[in-house]
């Protein structure tokens, strides 16, 4: 059986485009290679909870930043807020649902 949390690590080739173009803020994609590091485990039953575990609050904690940029962006009138926004609401989703995600697995690496 595959384990497709892996193929998250092919969003790390768009950290080229930092190298390719002047902005720089695309080479934060290479921290996705780390994802190619789960075609190596076994999606067992624990391990579909731990990513669901992780997906959960990272999910809701996206969406909250998006309402939040969108009710914001009603009363402002400049779009680079609604753009930042966006981009803040996808940085948090991933951040917390890596963060999670790792201190599941060492909690459960240490039960082991």
């Amino acid at each position: 059986m595959k384990n497709y949390l892996g193929f998250l690590g092919l969003l790390g080739f768009l950290g080229i485009l930092g190298i390719v173009t002047d902005n720089r803020a695309f080479l934060a994609f290479f921290a996705y290679f780390v994802f190619f590091r789960y075609f190596g485990v076994k999606p067992d039953e624990l391990f579909k909870l731990n990513v669901r575990r992780a997906a959960t609050p990272a999910f809701f904690s996206g969406l909250a930043v998006q309402v939040l940029t969108i009710g914001a962006s009603a009363f402002i009138e400049d779009m680079r807020l609604f753009v930042l926004g966006m981009s803040v609401s996808f940085i948090v989703s991933v951040f917390i649902f890596i963060t999670v995600l790792v201190v599941l697995e060492f909690k459960e690496q240490r039960k082991s």
